[in-house]
């Protein structure tokens, strides 16, 4: 074979290249937010549980503080019966 008829050899890592740079383009023109705007503030499971807890050790404290004391409670009692009685 002559020169002439040889087919000229394709540069393949320039195309690629080339390709690859249009892909880093593409994506350096999206705008993209940033990750501290992204970030929410839900609370994750483990949160949620320790909340709870607190919570409902709150609850449990405000019902005693309702509840009368068992002295309280006789003496109430007797000062009832001694209504009635007079």
């Amino acid at each position: 074979m002559t020169d002439k008829y040889k087919k000229p050899r394709k540069n393949v890592h320039a195309e690629l290249n080339k390709k690859r740079h249009e892909d880093i383009q593409k994506l350096a023109d999206l705008d993209l937010e940033d990750r501290a705007t992204k970030y929410n503030h839900e609370k994750n499971r483990y949160e949620k549980i320790i909340e709870n807890r607190k919570l409902l050790k709150k609850m449990r404290e405000e019902e005693k503080k309702h509840k009368l004391h068992i002295g309280k409670r006789k003496h109430i009692e007797k000062r009832a019966i001694a209504e009635v009685e007079d």
